[in-house]
């Protein structure tokens, strides 16, 4: 599946290079203050960016979604095999893509709860997220 991608990629194709600049961006800020992902050789960083590629190429619903770097990374940073860390993100996705949906509504709906979760707990914190007008 790698491979796929990856030859498209030596072909300048468009989407791809988009694509894989796009995750770059995400994976050269993932957890920089750990040492497996600012490795000199950027071994863990390669494959964070494989995964995330060939997640995005291969799950073109919802695709890449920033984010997606920071479920990833513990995952990789435990398992360390790249093929493992794939089949465990894919499951992981599995479960958590609607989230990433562009028309945000399941996101919407948990940012919702959380917003009365917060406001039934804590009141004060509640007071204060509406004074600075982040609760919007």
């Amino acid at each position: 599946m790698k491979q796929a991608w990856q030859e498209r990629y030596k072909q300048q194709d468009s989407k791809i290079t988009a694509l894989e600049n796009f995750i770059h961006k995400d994976v050269r800020r993932t957890d920089r203050s750990v040492k497996f992902f600012d490795d000199k050789e950027n071994l863990s960083s390669q494959k964070l960016l494989n995964i995330l590629m060939t997640y995005s190429v291969f799950h073109p619903e919802p695709g890449y979604v920033q984010g997606m770097n920071d479920m990833i990374a513990p995952i990789l940073y435990v398992v360390r095999d790249e093929a493992l860390s794939y089949e465990c993100f894919c499951a992981l996705m599995r479960h958590m893509s609607p989230l990433f949906h562009p028309n945000g509504i399941a996101m919407n709906r948990r940012l919702e709860l959380l917003k009365k979760t917060i406001r039934a707990i804590d009141i004060d914190l509640w007071t204060k997220i509406e004074q600075c007008d982040i609760g919007s």
